[in-house]
C-alpha cells in the first residue's frame, strides 16, 4: 500500500532533519521558510498518502505547540526554532513517534550536555543545538 509515499515521506524528513542541523550547528539560527516549506509538505505527504489519522497528526502538531509556548514562557530557553521543528516532526510522525524521537534526543542532548560540563568545555547556562539531537535520534527510532 503506496511503500513508495512511505519512503519519499522518510527522505523530506530526513532532509528536514539534515537540513535543519546543518543551520543550527553553523548559524544556530532557521529560517521561516525553512519551516514553512517542510511544514507544507509535511501537511501534503500526510493529504496525499493518507498515512496517519488526523488525531495522530494534529496531536503530534500539538506536541510542537507546547515547546513553542514553553519557549515563550522561559523567554526562549527552548527556541522557537526547536519548538517548530518539534511541531513539523509531529507532522510528519505524529504523536508517538514524534514523542519516542523527543525522549532520545533529550536523553542523547543531556548525555552530551554533561559530558561537556564534566570535561569544563562549557557551563550549564550554555545553550547546546538541538536539531542535532533530534537526527540523530530520529536515525536511532528508524533503524532500530
Amino acid at each position: 500500500k503506496m511503500i513508495w509515499g512511505t519512503w519519499l515521506t522518510k527522505g523530506l524528513e530526513f532532509l528536514f532533519l539534515g537540513i535543519g542541523s546543518w543551520l543550527d550547528l553553523r548559524t544556530r539560527e532557521l529560517p521561516l521558510k525553512f519551516f514553512g516549506i517542510f511544514g507544507f509538505l509535511a501537511l501534503g505527504c500526510n493529504v496525499v498518502w493518507n498515512y496517519q489519522k488526523i488525531q495522530s497528526l494534529l496531536a503530534g502538531c500539538a506536541v510542537g505547540i507546547f515547546f513553542l509556548s514553553l519557549g515563550w514562557l522561559t523567554k526562549e530557553a527552548v527556541g522557537y526554532g526547536d519548538g517548530l521543528g518539534i511541531l513539523i516532526l509531529g507532522m510528519f510522525e505524529g504523536v508517538k513517534n514524534v514523542s519516542l524521537i523527543l525522549f532520545g534526543a533529550f536523553l542523547l542532548g543531556g548525555i552530551y550536555g554533561g559530558y561537556r560540563m564534566l570535561t569544563k568545555k562549557s557551563k550549564a547556562t550554555d545553550t547546546l543545538p538541538f536539531f542535532p539531537f533530534l537526527m540523530l535520534s530520529y536515525l536511532g527510532v528508524w533503524i532500530l
